[in-house]
């Protein structure tokens, strides 16, 4: 809602790794879509949700090549 009362032109599908702190992981992919012809919060929806498994698919590539490793301070 916020990206549709902001004017926001793009939105993204993320995949992060998972820490105590909401959305505080570091990212492991991020692929961000155009969402300008999308008016309403099911608009953005419909135009996003084949992003999300495309983003995992990445992740868990990335994962398993070893080309992301969580940053363990």
């Amino acid at each position: 809602r916020r990206l549709l009362k902001d004017g926001n032109t793009k939105a993204s599908v993320g995949v992060h790794y998972m820490t105590e702190d909401i959305d505080a992981g570091e990212v492991v992919t991020e692929l961000f879509v155009d969402v300008a012809n999308r008016k309403t919060v099911d608009g953005v929806y419909n135009e996003l949700y084949p992003y999300y498994s495309l983003a995992l698919i990445d992740a868990i590539k990335k994962i398993h090549s070893e080309s992301v490793k969580p940053d363990r301070k």
